[in-house]
């Protein structure tokens, strides 16, 4: 069983939650993920070239799959949840 780095730290055995998870963070980070994703923000975005490539192998929705370009390179469509 892999035990966690946080356990070579001094005072994580004295805790009285070790295990305890940041429920503020993850639902902010959770929050920002799928704004930045709806709204389509550059660079922010989680819909990217490997999550696409991963659509291709995971289900089969033809209109999530990259498409060839006009100069021959794989260019991903818009989907439908964008909001504009």
């Amino acid at each position: 069983m892999k035990k966690s780095i946080f356990w070579e730290l001094p005072y994580w055995q004295h805790q009285l939650l070790c295990h305890n998870l940041d429920v503020m963070h993850i639902e902010k980070n959770f929050f920002v993920n799928i704004i930045n994703t709806i709204m389509d923000v550059h660079g922010k975005t989680k819909d990217n070239v490997k999550s696409r490539m991963d659509v291709v192998a995971i289900c089969d929705r033809e209109e999530l799959h990259l498409q060839p370009g006009p100069s021959g390179k794989m260019v991903k469509l818009k989907v439908r949840f964008i909001l504009l």
